[in-house]
């Protein structure tokens, strides 16, 4: 009898978390530049938070200070292997653009910038585009 009840309680609990999407799927969106908006964590320490808008990237510090808005252009976007190349309004024509690469479920970005040796993971929040 008390395998069944927690059976009835697990299943119960699943029940729950798929209709109110608390699974932790994957992300459904069909474009790296539609995945990109919304608010992302960084995983690298001392990183930044970013808010993501269809024009503009709002940088926040993770541990206090200023926050800075960029805007941003698509220079290049890849659907099959879903990745968006980014390049900044203030940056020059000649400056190479980032290149941010997304995981299988949509729910982390690689960021790979050009001014920078290291790989900046993201992890994605939620839909907000503002602080």
């Amino acid at each position: 009898m008390r395998k069944y009840c927690l059976l009835v309680i697990i299943f119960m609990v699943y029940t729950g978390m798929m209709l109110c999407g608390c699974g932790g799927g994957a992300r459904d969106v069909p474009t790296p530049s539609q995945a990109l908006i919304g608010s992302w964590k960084p995983a690298n320490p001392g990183g930044a938070f970013i808010y993501f808008s269809p024009d503009t990237a709002t940088y926040v510090p993770a541990k206090g200070g200023k926050s800075i808005a960029v805007h941003y252009e698509i220079v290049e976007e890849n659907t099959g292997e879903f990745w968006v190349k980014l390049r900044y309004g203030d940056s020059g024509a000649g400056e190479e653009p980032f290149l941010i690469k997304f995981s299988g479920d949509r729910n982390r970005f690689y960021l790979y910038p050009s001014s920078a040796p290291e790989v900046l993971e993201y992890t994605y929040v939620n839909d907000r585009e503002t602080p």
